[in-house]
């Protein structure tokens, strides 16, 4: 089975009233389960670099009546990209985004950045290619070097969470 979005924001500990910011939302699929669970009492920040995304994904919230979402175009890769402040999020969304990232480090402080102090960060992406089903071999990290980049990157490894047949999950904590 893919990964699920709503099983792995409940296993992940996202709660109501938290700031969440889904970095690379893409479909939005994480930030409108993250908005079911945060209720009008938290803020969802979802950010991604295609607009045509952004749109779509404000069209949906739209049609569902959630008013607590708010979409940032933003280049990911960038520092400052993300257009969130500093220390605003209490916990980080990026699922799918590493195997298309080339600045992985600058992405990591960016998410890093707009982190409260002890801030967590949930980490999702394809454990492998199966035979190009997901992305291509060259560009899948393997969830032990996506581990040691996060840690690198001034994060605490908390746990894995199954995350679907095809992906890895992970949550990390913001070190101090």
């Amino acid at each position: 089975m893919f990964t699920n979005p709503r099983e792995n924001i409940m296993r992940a500990g996202v709660l109501e009233g938290m700031h969440v910011g889904d970095f690379g939302t893409g479909s939005g699929a994480y930030a409108l389960e993250a908005a079911r669970v945060v209720k009008d009492y938290g803020r969802v920040y979802a950010i991604d670099v295609q607009k045509n995304l952004l749109v779509r994904l404000r069209n949906t919230l739209s049609d569902q009546g959630i008013a607590h979402v708010d979409t940032l175009h933003g280049d990911l890769e960038m520092p400052g990209g993300s257009k969130i402040g500093d220390g605003i999020l209490d916990f980080a969304i990026a699922s799918n985004v590493f195997f298309q990232c080339m600045y992985k480090t600058v992405l990591l402080q960016e998410i890093r950045r707009t982190l409260k102090p002890r801030g967590r960060l949930l980490l999702i992406d394809w454990s492998e290619s199966f035979g190009h089903l997901g992305p291509h071999p060259e560009n899948v990290l393997d969830s032990r070097d996506a581990r040691l980049l996060c840690e690198q990157g001034g994060f605490s490894y908390r746990k894995h969470i199954p995350a679907g047949a095809f992906h890895y999950g992970i949550i990390f904590e913001k070190q101090a």
